[in-house]
């Protein structure tokens, strides 16, 4: 896939600006980090996106016709249909993500509307219908309404309602200006701070590139195409406060904005390096090729360490911790019985189908709910040992409902309490 992208970058922006940018993907810490976890499809749907912008800008099949027999037209329309079944991969992979990406589509053919055949698009559109179809058959199936989702069942809003859940779909964490500023500024800075600023220098440097009609018509659409999905992105996931870690200030690469913002760091690295390239050839060449290897070799160095070796979420850690999972199945099995409720941070994947997992939300219709189910049947807590401040404000919400946190076990970094 990085080669795809150096190849797609390069026919946009040229191969200077595509070479940085492929290199700096390997490196990207969310794009390096979610690339060797398991279970979170957020780059699946980056390399699908990025296959499937591909195929209709080198259109690979098409250019096999002239060696094909009389089945002519497979290769005629074969871009067609394979980027229609690529495009619906990613959409059942995260439908969420054609908030952004469903209005770029229709503007990219507006764009280039000279160069689309009607036979081909009707193709396209056909086979990729087809992925709706076995999409809204899963909702079915799992939520029982057509425009079911999980951040539906998790709000409790009424899926069977279209309007709501439209509505819900749109907005599933709220919105609130103060907080999303507040997580840009942590998260979208705070990864890497120069990177960061490199980005939103890229973005007004192209906006006067724009401005000044200094652009293709691709590099425009591919600029406007990332604003608008930085502009949803930020909203739609910035709005909402994930709790990743026991502490809320402790910094991780595993921290859900990074994924959800990968499409951002991505597809944003050609207009945040673009910039810095053009500005060191404007002292001389022999700079950039100096000063550019340097640049790329102190991110790439800070990079592997923050992946690899932040205590708790780094790659070495969680190897480490998925070494032990055997031996907490095994624990866990000694001392709690089948059919109780394992309340999780986010270590569902080991507990469950062996038991019941909820997922720890600190709300007050998260602990009226234990309570009751506490009621039929024993309720256990696995969490990462808590601060003091944590322990004490668990605690007290249990107590506000008659109920105590006792310690079980200690099983390495994590404790198992039991609610009673």
């Amino acid at each position: 896939v990085i080669v795809i992208f150096y190849f797609l970058i390069r026919r946009i922006f040229g191969a200077d600006t595509a070479f940085w940018s492929a290199l700096f993907l390997v490196f990207l810490p969310p794009f390096l980090y979610f690339s060797n976890r398991g279970f979170f499809h957020n780059v699946l749907f980056l390399d699908l996106i990025i296959l499937f912008a591909a195929i209709m800008v080198f259109r690979p099949v098409g250019s096999l016709e002239k060696h094909a027999g009389k089945k002519k037209w497979i290769y005629r329309l074969g871009d067609e249909i394979w980027g229609g079944i690529i495009l619906g991969l990613a959409f059942l992979t995260r439908p969420t993500e054609f908030l952004w990406l469903a209005p770029i589509i229709p503007v990219a053919m507006f764009f280039f509307r000279d160069k689309i055949a009607g036979k081909k698009l009707r193709v396209f559109f056909a086979v990729f219908a087809v992925f709706i179809f076995i999409f809204f058959f899963i909702n079915k199936t799992l939520y029982g309404s057509w425009f079911g989702s999980g951040y539906l069942s998790a709000r409790g809003a009424d899926a069977a309602a279209a309007g709501v859940a439209i509505q819900e779909s749109l907005f599933p964490f709220g919105f609130d200006l103060r907080i999303i500023f507040r997580n840009i500024w942590r998260y979208f800075f705070g990864l890497f701070p120069a990177l960061g600023a490199a980005y939103v220098i890229g973005a007004f440097y192209f906006g006067l590139k724009v401005y000044l009609k200094d652009v293709t018509r691709a590099e425009k659409l591919y600029f406007g195409g990332w604003l608008w999905a930085s502009f949803v992105l930020f909203i739609y996931y910035g709005s909402g406060v994930f709790l990743d870690t026991p502490d809320r200030e402790m910094f991780s690469p595993a921290t859900s904005y990074f994924r959800y913002w990968l499409p951002i760091y991505v597809f944003g690295l050609p207009l945040a390096l673009g910039w810095v390239v053009s500005a060191f050839k404007i002292f001389s060449k022999n700079f950039a090729k100096v000063v550019m290897p340097a640049i790329f070799l102190f991110y790439a160095v800070n990079s592997f360490v923050i992946v690899f070796f932040t205590p708790g979420d780094g790659l070495v850690d969680v190897s480490r911790e998925i070494f032990s999972y055997r031996e907490i199945i095994a624990q866990t099995g000694a001392l709690v019985p089948p059919g109780s409720v394992i309340i999780v941070h986010k270590a569902d994947k080991v507990f469950f189908p062996q038991w019941p997992v909820a997922l720890y939300d600190d709300s007050d219709n998260f602990y009226d709910t234990i309570a009751k189910v506490r009621e039929e049947r024993r309720v256990f807590y696995f969490r990462p040992g808590p601060t003091p401040k944590e322990q004490f404000h668990i605690y007290y919400k249990f107590a506000e409902r008659n109920l105590a946190m006792k310690r079980v076990t200690i099983m390495g970094k994590n404790v198992l309490y039991e609610i009673k």
